[in-house]
């Protein structure tokens, strides 16, 4: 047996975790992922430790995933993004020659596609629903951060953790969060193109009165109770979970307010083409089966809106909107 061989035999889940931690939860291509992302990583490679670590890696196996879902059927999304970690980190034990192969590749989905409610069904029914829901969330200090982020997803149908990379010391063209002109520079995620969103007027409000908010204490748009990071990706889906049913609303998430977004802008008339360039998608094939056809009521009628008809925005206060100097930076 070779010395790589035997290497293999003993490295554990343990080990190879702590290594993988170590070397900034590397991608396939070696390169470290984000200080947010491999906090991410770090969460779900716990979630998968009591299940994984007493299996030696040697003999791991799809069916071991299969046995993960089916202890986990009750969160089936996030199991499945549990599963993706883990083969993240066999792609790691790859390189580092702890594995010949990738033992997890091929795993079925734990979340079945009859499973996944389309994200139109998962979007607020207009303009006022989206403010009455972002005014209870911007109530309290607990949550008010996420009713800044819910507004900001629903303006500029942007991703969740698009959002949640914008700072507010970007100093330089291109990084995310810095503001020229009528633009905000954004990092796409899944090679989206178009790296910026383009500020309208209703979009000028929020971010104005978004500035009047922020306290400067965090470098980030919406920041997490210590502060030093961002909120994590699921807190938003989480509080919408929580309040809309009080408030009526049915279920709303995260991505629901990007199918809202999208709806709103061909409610306008944009072809799918002008709406792809808008949220990062490079072709404008898949906008209308990822977000439904546009109901008959909608085409030629009366738009949706991104503001309320009713009563004032979410942010506004004793009746008044805030009104701040927007300044935008330059180059």
């Amino acid at each position: 047996m070779s010395n790589a061989s035997c290497n293999r035999r003993y490295v554990t889940y343990v080990v190879l975790v702590n290594r993988y931690i170590a070397a900034g939860c590397p991608d396939k291509a070696g390169v470290k992922r984000s200080t947010e992302h491999q906090a991410e990583e770090a969460r779900r490679l716990e979630n998968l430790r009591s299940h994984f670590s007493k299996i030696p890696l040697a003999k791991l196996s799809i069916r071991h995933c299969a046995q993960y879902g089916a202890a986990n059927v009750e969160r089936p999304r996030a199991a499945d993004l549990d599963l993706q970690t883990l083969s993240n980190l066999c792609w790691f034990g790859v390189a580092e020659g702890a594995l010949t192969v990738n033992p997890v590749l091929g795993r079925a989905k734990t979340r079945k596609s009859r499973d996944v409610v389309h994200c139109r069904e998962a979007m607020p029914q207009n303009g006022d629903q989206l403010h009455q829901i972002a005014r209870e969330l911007l109530s309290s200090r607990q949550s008010e951060a996420t009713g800044w982020q819910m507004l900001l997803e629903a303006f500029t149908g942007c991703r969740t953790n698009e959002v949640l990379a914008l700072r507010m010391d970007a100093a330089k063209r291109g990084e995310p969060g810095f503001v020229e002109g009528d633009f905000i520079y954004i990092r796409r995620s899944k090679s989206g193109g178009f790296p910026y969103v383009r500020i309208d007027a209703d979009l000028r409000s929020l971010l104005a009165a978004h500035r009047a908010w922020h306290d400067g204490r965090s470098p980030w748009y919406f920041p997490g109770p210590s502060l030093a990071f961002p909120l994590d990706r699921t807190t938003l889906t989480r509080r919408l979970g929580a309040v809309c049913p009080r408030l009526g609303a049915g279920r709303i998430t995260s991505h629901g307010l990007r199918a809202y977004f999208v709806t709103v802008m061909r409610s306008r008339g944009l072809s799918n083409e002008q709406v792809a360039a808008l949220i990062g998608d490079r072709t404008s094939s898949l906008i209308e089966s990822t977000y439904g056809a546009l109901p008959e009521s909608w085409s030629g009628g009366e738009a949706l809106t991104l503001m309320p008809r009713a009563g004032m925005p979410a942010w506004a206060t004793d009746g008044d909107t805030i009104s701040v100097d927007f300044k935008t930076k330059t180059a």
